[in-house]
């Protein structure tokens, strides 16, 4: 049986490990309560900033403790604050930590004369919990969960009476408040919010609704339209968004409005739009070819390659440029293969890529959404992927692993007008794709080779090249690097 520690007993400890003998100052002698409450502690560590945050009294800073979405009670955990979600990860303790009441802990030396006062421990723990950044919520689950809440546009009795499957779904959807969403899904404010800008999830009548895509596109081609009618230089002043809420009003819902508005448009620090009293925005090219383009692809299992770039840009709003690379295949929305794609069709006698895999002739392209991929593990994924193509060239197969690496922006440009309220704008807009237009006689003429040259996306992230190349077998060829899998028998 292990003996108490005597103060003489630490004194000669001092001693013999040549501590300065101030340090003995500090030495207490303790005592454990009949019922220690070690179950009732959960000991965490954090930085010192977020710390210092929670501690406050005066700070409104709290972190929630989540589960997963429809797993069972052995599920992962998850600590979410405003701005950022942790995985919660158990760790053991190097020695046992004694838990003492607050106020109970030296941190001044005391005066010589004071005697040593004992000190009562409250728990013992041997074992502690790490918060790990990472990315939430999945949007896999989200939209999966959101399917039986589609809206579709306001229905009157007219509209009812000629899709009345609609108008059924409609009123059986799934209430579920914004509330519902943040209670369920493990994750920060700011990252759900994103979320739903992503998966353009809305705030309809108080309840959530996953907007449906033909819906999105109607309204957008209205707002064009209004454009026309009224004679407006949108290229140059953009567009009203009190004039597009006054002349829309009668058709769509104004709340929604505003927020398909603060997706597929945005404000721009120019001389011709600075004013406070009416805002003026301008299209996202990039937002509307993409959910144009998407659109086109989900109504069909496979597209053939040129006959979808002729519709696509014939279908898109006139001014607005689309661009194959930034819009879809290398922004984790759509994937392009040979016809007749099988595990070998991206490979040369040798077992080596094509170099010729860029070329358009007979190539198909099909929809693929990366929110609709595995999404456990970045491994999950790349299986997922390789099993659609054996090859991936690096800025294809970045794209779809980015959401699963990279923190995205959550961060909006606020906006508040007197005459329609608040407005949020999303801070993703770049200045190359975004506000990127022609003129109608330019759009008359085929493709030029300097269109073509001006698709070139960004480069990856390094982070997700690093584990592109730490887990896939890497091929350099003309066109760049391209990724095959990393034990796949060819």
């Amino acid at each position: 049986m292990t003996k108490p520690r005597t103060l003489g007993t630490m004194m000669a400890l001092f001693d013999c490990a040549k501590l300065d003998p101030s340090l003995s100052a500090f030495v207490r002698p303790i005592e454990f309560t009949e019922n220690l409450l070690s179950d009732e502690y959960k000991l965490f560590e954090v930085d010192p900033v977020l710390a210092d945050e929670i501690s406050d009294p005066n700070s409104s800073r709290v972190i929630e403790l989540k589960d997963e979405p429809g797993k069972s009670s052995s599920g992962r955990v998850y600590a979410c604050a405003t701005e950022r979600t942790y995985s919660v990860v158990e760790t053991e303790t190097s020695n046992t930590l004694l838990l003492i009441p607050n106020g109970s802990t030296l941190t001044e030396k005391p005066p010589d004369s004071e005697e040593s006062q004992s000190v009562v421990v409250q728990a013992l723990k041997a074992s502690y919990l790490e918060l790990h950044p990472c990315i939430a919520p999945s949007l896999r689950l989200l939209k999966q969960r959101m399917l039986s809440s589609k809206y579709h546009g306001p229905l009157d009795e007219d509209d009812c009476e000629e899709n009345s499957e609609i108008c059924d779904n409609q009123m059986r959807s799934a209430n579920l408040t914004r509330l519902d969403l943040t209670t369920e899904f493990p994750c920060s404010t700011n990252e759900l919010n994103y979320a739903f800008a992503r998966l353009k999830i809305f705030e309809v009548q108080g309840f959530m609704r996953l907007v449906d895509p033909d819906y999105l596109i109607q309204v957008i081609r209205d707002i064009f339209f209004l454009a026309d009618e009224c004679a407006w230089d949108w290229r140059k002043t953009g567009f009203s968004i009190r004039k597009v809420i006054e002349n829309l009003k009668d058709q769509h819902e104004p709340s929604v409005l505003k927020q398909i508005i603060g997706i597929y448009f945005h404000p721009r620090n120019t001389p011709t739009c600075t004013s406070s009293s009416d805002l003026s925005v301008f299209p996202r090219s990039s937002k509307i070819c993409q959910l144009v383009g998407e659109q086109l692809l989900s109504v069909t299992n496979s597209f053939d390659l040129n006959d979808f770039k002729a519709v696509w840009k014939a279908t898109v709003p006139s001014g607005l440029r689309p661009k194959l690379r930034k819009h879809l295949t290398c922004a984790g929305r759509a994937f392009c293969g040979t016809a007749g794609t099988s595990m070998d069709t991206n490979f040369s006698a040798r077992g080596r890529p094509n170099a010729d895999r860029n070329h358009p002739l007979f190539r198909t392209i099909s929809l693929l959404r990366s929110e609709d991929l595995p999404d456990d593990t970045v491994e999950s994924r790349l299986h997922a992927l390789f099993e659609r193509s054996a090859a991936w060239p690096e800025l294809e197969l970045a794209s779809f692993l980015i959401d699963l690496v990279v923190p995205p922006d959550t961060s909006c440009k606020l906006h508040s007008d007197p005459v329609i309220g608040p407005l949020t704008f999303p801070c993703t807009a770049n200045t190359d794709s975004d506000f990127e237009y022609i003129d109608e006689l330019e759009g008359e003429f085929p493709e030029s080779n300097t269109s073509t040259e001006t698709d070139t996306p960004k480069p990856a992230p390094a982070s997700v090249v690093t584990i592109l190349s730490r887990l896939c077998r890497v091929t350099t060829v003309d066109q760049g690097r391209i990724y095959t899998e990393k034990y796949a028998t060819i």
